[in-house]
């Protein structure tokens, strides 16, 4: 069984729980989840903040950098497939000898 899995399984069962229902249903508790969530969005762009100016620092490519790269070459490699398909090879031409 996969990870995945595993976490479906274990969210399935802890939905199932009385006390994860109550807690569910308790203002306070939401309140608190959502700001969990919320540091955790502020301390994962932060993190990523750091990361990229280090990386910057260190003269390394950032992660945007590299997506822009790849798109680059993918349009790239588009634009080659697409005039290979429009040239058109000379007609071969025999000539007849007398």
């Amino acid at each position: 069984m996969g990870w995945s899995e595993r976490l479906k399984e274990l969210t399935t069962r802890l939905l199932q729980d009385e006390r994860v229902g109550r807690l569910l249903r308790d203002e306070r508790a939401l309140r608190l989840i959502g700001q969990l969530l919320e540091l955790q969005g502020r301390l994962r762009t932060g993190f990523d903040r750091q990361v990229e100016a280090l990386a910057r620092f260190l003269g390394l490519a950032t992660q945007d950098e590299v997506k822009e790269l790849k798109r680059l070459v993918r349009r790239l490699e588009q634009e080659l497939r697409k005039s290979k398909r429009e040239e058109t090879p000379p007609p071969i031409r025999h000539e007849e000898q007398n």
